[in-house]
C-alpha cells in the first residue's frame, strides 16, 4: 500500500495524507513535488495500460483530485514553478499542466533515445525549464526570456505576421505597461490582440496571440 506522509516543520508526528492510490500491486509511484500553495502531486503509473497519471492532494483539504492528463511514454519527474504551472517529463518531451488547466501541452521535444529513461526536471524561480537529456547533457529552456522573432524573407511594400503570446510564470499579476519595438523593419501590432499597453495578465494565464508584422521598405 502506498502512502505519502507530512513531516511538520516545527516537529511532531508525522501526518499521513488523504492519499487513495491504485491498489494493483503491480502499480507504482514514480515522483513527488509540491507547489508554491502546498499542494502535493504524485506521478503514478497504473496497469493494465500502465499509463501515467498525476494524483493532487489539495493544500486546502479534501480528497485527491486525479489530473486530466494521461501519459503513454516514459514519465519521469515533475517540478512546479512560481505560478503552479506543473511540468512533467515525458520522454522525449516536457509536458506542461498549467494551473487549473484540464489538458496538458508539450513545450519541447528532443531526439527519441535508444533506451527508455525519466528525464528529470527542475524549474528556477525566474521560471526557466531544465532538464538531464540520455547523452548527459544538460538543457535549458529560456522561459523567462523572449524568444526572438526571425522573419522570411519578405517582398518590397508586403508585409509578413509572426504570431507571439506572452505567459505569465509568476505568483502575482503581470502588467504590459510598454510594448516596443526596434530593428530593421517597421513592425504593426495586430488591433484584435490583447497583448497592448496597459494590459493585465493573472498568474498562469497567456494572452491572445500578439501579431507584429514585418514590412519591408526600400532603403
Amino acid at each position: 500500500m502506498f502512502a505519502v506522509a507530512e513531516l511538520p516543520a516545527g516537529g511532531g508526528p508525522e501526518i499521513t495524507l488523504a492519499f487513495a492510490f491504485p491498489v494493483d500491486e503491480r502499480a507504482s509511484a514514480k515522483s513527488l513535488t509540491l507547489d508554491n500553495l502546498g499542494n502535493v502531486f504524485v506521478l503514478f503509473i497504473s496497469p493494465p495500460d500502465f499509463t501515467w497519471q498525476v494524483y493532487e492532494v489539495p493544500a486546502r483539504g479534501g480528497g485527491q483530485v486525479v489530473l486530466p492528463p494521461t501519459f503513454s511514454s516514459d514519465g519521469g519527474y515533475m517540478a512546479a514553478d512560481a505560478a503552479d504551472d506543473l511540468f512533467v517529463g515525458n520522454a522525449p518531451q516536457i509536458e506542461e499542466i498549467p494551473a487549473g488547466a484540464s489538458s496538458a501541452v508539450t513545450i519541447s521535444a528532443f531526439p527519441t533515445p535508444k533506451h527508455s529513461y525519466a528525464p528529470n526536471v527542475a524549474v528556477n524561480p525566474a521560471g526557466d525549464v531544465f532538464s538531464v537529456l540520455p547523452s548527459g547533457d544538460l538543457v535549458k529552456l529560456h522561459r523567462s526570456q523572449p524568444p526572438q522573432l526571425s522573419f522570411p524573407e519578405t517582398a518590397v511594400g508586403t508585409t509578413i505576421p509572426l504570431s507571439i503570446s506572452i505567459q505569465n510564470t509568476g505568483n502575482a499579476s503581470l502588467s504590459l505597461s510598454s510594448i516596443t519595438t526596434s530593428g530593421p523593419f517597421a513592425t504593426m501590432w495586430s488591433t484584435s490582440s490583447d497583448c497592448t499597453n496597459g494590459s493585465s495578465l493573472p498568474p498562469g494565464r497567456d494572452a491572445t496571440s500578439a501579431s507584429p508584422s514585418s514590412r519591408n521598405r526600400k532603403p
